[in-house]
This record gives C-alpha cells, structure tokens and sequence, in this order.
C-alpha cells in the first residue's frame, strides 16, 4: 500500500550505505553533512556544517537507483567539486582516542603502539589520550586497565559522565547522582534557562525538572548498578548537600571545565577559553562556575548550564591544588626577563606578585628554565633566526623542499649554546646562523649558503635581498643603482634570476623584470622618456649598461 503514496524521506549520512529503501528514484543533495567536533578547552561538542567527500557525492546519488533508474539533483556547482575531499577522513583521526583505548586495553590489548588501526591516529593524540587516562587512575603506570578503568568502561555513559557519576556514587550519592546524570543526557538546557527564576538555585531546577521515558530508563538502570561506596562502608557521615561533592568533583576531574566570572555574562575557563552565561542562569552571578553543557561557536563557548559557587568556595574547594608558581616574561624590546610569582590553580590567579626584574646573575641561573618555557619566542626574536626563516620558507615553496622547524630545532640550539650564552642579551647578539644551519639536512645545507642575504650594486649601494614577497627571491634599488650591471644577477649557483624592482628617483616602483638585458634593449628607452622629463638632473645614459656612475666622494 505504500507504494501507492508519495514519500519524502529525510536522511543523514547513515543512509549513504547502509539503508536501501525500495521505489526511491529521486534523491536531491544538498552536498552538504554536520560533523560533531570537540572543542579541546572546555570539551563541549558542536555540529559544524561542512562539505561533503566526492566519495559521499557518488554514494548518495547511488540510493535513486538502487532498484531502477534513478535521479540525483546536486546542489552545487561542478567547480565546487575542486574544493571537495575525495574521501571520507575516517573518524578515529579526529577522536580524542580516550573511548577507543579504554575499549583495546578491557579487550586485553598490551602495547597501543603495536595494534594495527586501519587507518592509524598519530602517536601524540594516542600518547595525550593514555596520559589522560592514567591521570584518571583508569590504567596504571604501567598503562594496563585498573578496577576502575573496567568499571568504567562497562558503564552506559561515555567516559566523562562515567567518571562524574563514579566519583559522585563513591562519596555515597548514588541515588542523586542518578538522577542528575538522566537529566544531563536527556534534557534540553537552553529551554530550561530560558527564563530567570531568582527562587531557585540552577541545579535544584534540573533536578525538579521532569523526566522523560528515556530518562527514566537511564535513571533506573544508573541506581540498579553496583557501586563501592566507601563513604558508607567505613561507617563516616554523608553530607545531604548534593551540591557541594558535584563541583568537588569537577576540581578532581575536569578542572579544565570551570571558569571564573569576567562580567555580567562573560567568564572565561581555566584552559582560556571565552564563555557566554545564558542569560537565565543564576551562575552568572557567582565568582565560579562548574560547566555542565553548552554549545561552541567559532570563538567562544555558549553555556546552557552551570553550577555557580563564591570565591571563599574556591579556595575551599581548590586548597589541594594551589601551586605557587614563577612566571618569567621575556622583554624583546628592552631585552630584559622580568619575574612574576604567583599562586594559581589551574590557570586561575589567587594572588600575584609585582613584576620584578632579574640580574644578570639570576637571568643566569634561570635561563634553562626560561628557554624550557619560551624557547621558541625568544629564538624568533633572533635577528639571524627570521632570516633563516625566511629562507627555509621560501625553499620550501620554491623549490619543493620539506624542512620543519619544530620544538625539536628549538631544543637543538639552545642545548647547543649550552652555558655560553646564559641571558637574552647575550642569546640576541649570538651569531646564530652557523649553529642554525648545522641542524639542517646536508641537501639543505649547500643550498642555504648560495641564499645571499644581500646584494652590492655597481654604484656600491649595498641591498637586502627579500625571499617574502610574492615575486621572491627580489631586490628593489634605484634604476640608477644598476648602471653597469650587463648580466641579470641569479643566486643558486646561477640557477635562479632574483626579480629586480626598478625605482624612479623618488622611490617609486617603475618596472618589475627578470631579464635586466632586454630591460636596458627595449623597455628602458620608454620608460626614459617619462623619467628624464620628471627628472631632468638625473643621468639618463644612451648605454645604461656600460655607464659607469659617478661616485660621490
């Protein structure tokens, strides 16, 4: 009987393989899909609206002719297809690896490093995930799955709420804890906030907020788990104040969720990232917030739901994980290393010192820990450094080669320099180019040294050859300046013609070329004309290239 009906059917990407519907002859493409990303300083997700693969194309245009003759309607213009990736990137290279390597070690997998991926994640997202499950005593020193990673991973949540709803049941809330967690996996937040209440506190809104079925059947299933409460075995008081080991919690767990009011809706987290209070949230009037859900936009985090607390709370909270801290803050235009102490949880400041400068003597002592912490600013800042950049640049470009300046260069020179240069002032005048080029790869080595960073003109003016710009590798002088010059000056062993840029007496550019011998043939005789009108005390000789300029003594 439904074959005798129209039907319209809505679907998402599930329906590019694995779904035949029968009688679908007519599919209309938006070309467009919704990815879940993470965003890495508060850990809420968002759906971002990207272009589809070419392989995603051709799949969804395969279900109108599934059964019969079909017909696709693509939403796009064919030479939008260049800006489209053929494949599909395979997920586990954006996932944070915590589910997937807490799956492989419950399934007795030993070293991650050996396991064959399909499509292999890199090995510092797989190390930052095995760190962070250690941290969290789900695997041991030894990075085998604890009693605590095995609990987890047979828990219906994913490891985030897993671990709340562990930590919260071992301080003796079970029964709270599982409504709490039925209401953060089913309920929408932003309707719940839509409108202030001042007679009730956020979290006794969501818990006084109705379930629905899918609620009460996670609900039900959290409460019939077994869990060690050690609170209630060794006999000691449990607080009723649901509150207060929720957001203790958070200090043990994820302090990278809680943040710290910077205005009336504004905060920021511990990690830096800017936030946006909803307005009918009465954490926005607190000094902290412990961050419950939210949604990602392109530059700050919308919060939907939070738990506020006081300052004095803070540092009640908070007085395990106090740290006191010196800070170093390199001066590049004074050249000089200031320090701050300070005493911080997290990237929150309790108190803070004045800013003090250091003595040769202390700038000294410190400057394996100051280039430990800013190594690679205070290398960029290094006159020879950028010139050496610049030209690594512009090979790579250029020429096709591959040379990465990374942590490991950074790490490389200084642990070189070793205690012959021990303050800014000194790292600043260090000739650094020699010490730089040595950590090259010997393809790269001859070819830097033929990279000249300037140029003598007949007239001895002295110019800076530019590997930046558009038309690198360049040199810009006066046209004055190139009388007497026959050949067109190269570099790479003559391989290369630099681009000139001919300037007229007052600096302005008048041609651009890369053949100066056609130049003064052809297009110099023209180009006279017009300047030797403007400019009639300047020498315009017949022969520019046999000329030789008169030096002013």
């Amino acid at each position: 009987r439904v074959q005798n009906y129209r039907r319209i059917i809505l679907a998402t990407d599930i329906a590019e393989s694995s779904l035949t519907l029968p009688s679908v002859d007519c599919v209309i493409d938006s070309g467009l899909k919704k990815n879940s990303t993470l965003e890495p300083k508060v850990g809420f997700s968002q759906l971002s609206l990207q272009r589809i693969s070419l392989f995603s194309a051709e799949q969804r245009s395969g279900r109108a002719a599934r059964l019969g003759p079909g017909t696709c309607y693509r939403m796009w213009h064919p030479s939008d297809e260049l800006s489209m990736p053929p494949q599909i990137k395979p997920e586990v290279l954006n996932s944070d690896l915590l589910e997937e390597i807490l799956i492989l070690k419950s399934c007795g997998v030993g070293l991650i490093s050996g396991f064959s991926w399909l499509d292999k994640p890199p090995k510092k997202a797989v190390d930052q995930a095995i760190k962070k499950l250690c941290s969290w005593n789900l695997l041991d020193p030894a990075e085998k799955i604890t009693a605590l990673g095995l609990q987890i991973q047979n828990l219906p949540l994913n490891i985030d709420r897993a671990l709340l709803f562990t930590e919260l049941c071992q301080k003796g809330f079970q029964n709270e804890a599982s409504q709490f967690l039925a209401r953060l996996e089913t309920l929408d937040f932003s309707k719940i906030f839509a409108e202030s209440d001042p007679n009730a506190d956020d979290l006794e809104r969501v818990l006084q907020t109705s379930l629905t079925a899918e609620g009460l059947k996670i609900k039900s299933q959290l409460e019939g788990l077994r869990i060690f409460h050690p609170s209630v075995v060794s006999g000691s008081p449990k607080s009723t104040d649901f509150r207060k080991p929720l957001i203790q919690s958070f200090f043990t767990l994820f302090p990278h969720k809680i943040s710290q009011k910077k205005s009336e809706s504004d905060a920021v987290s511990s990690l830096g990232r800017g936030l946006t209070l909803k307005p009918g949230l009465q954490a926005r009037h607190f000094d902290y917030q412990i961050l419950l859900a939210g949604h990602n936009f392109s530059d700050r985090t919308e919060i939907h739901f939070a738990v506020g607390f006081s300052k004095s709370e803070f540092l009640d909270f908070s007085s395990t994980s106090i740290q006191l801290k010196t800070e170093y803050i390199v001066d590049f235009v004074r050249r000089q290393v200031f320090k701050i102490q300070s005493k911080k949880v997290g990237r929150f400041i309790i108190s803070e010192s004045a800013r003090a400068g250091l003595t040769p003597f202390e700038e000294a002592k410190a400057w394996p820990l100051i280039t430990s912490q800013d190594g690679a600013s205070i290398l960029n800042a290094h006159p020879d450094f950028q010139r050496f950049k610049d030209k690594i640049i512009f090979l790579n470009k250029k020429l096709g080669l591959v040379f990465a300046m990374d942590d490991e260069l950074t790490q490389k020179v200084f642990s070189d320099l070793g205690d012959s240069v021990q303050t800014l002032s000194h790292f600043v005048n260090y000739p650094l180019l020699d010490l730089l080029i040595l950590h090259l790869p010997d393809n790269l080595k001859e070819i830097l040294t033929d990279l000249p960073d300037f140029l003598i003109l007949p007239s001895s003016r002295k110019v800076t050859v530019d590997y930046v710009s558009e038309n690198a590798p360049m040199i810009s002088a006066k046209i004055q300046d190139f009388y007497g010059m026959k050949e067109h000056p190269t570099i790479l062993q003559s391989k290369l013609p630099l681009t000139l840029q001919l300037l007229a007496p007052s600096l302005r550019p008048t041609q651009i070329t890369q053949n100066l011998k056609l130049f003064w043939e052809k297009s110099y005789f023209e180009i006279r004309k017009e300047l030797k009108a403007r400019y009639p005390k300047q020498q315009w000789p017949d022969n520019p290239a046999d000329y030789v300029l008169e030096k002013k003594k």
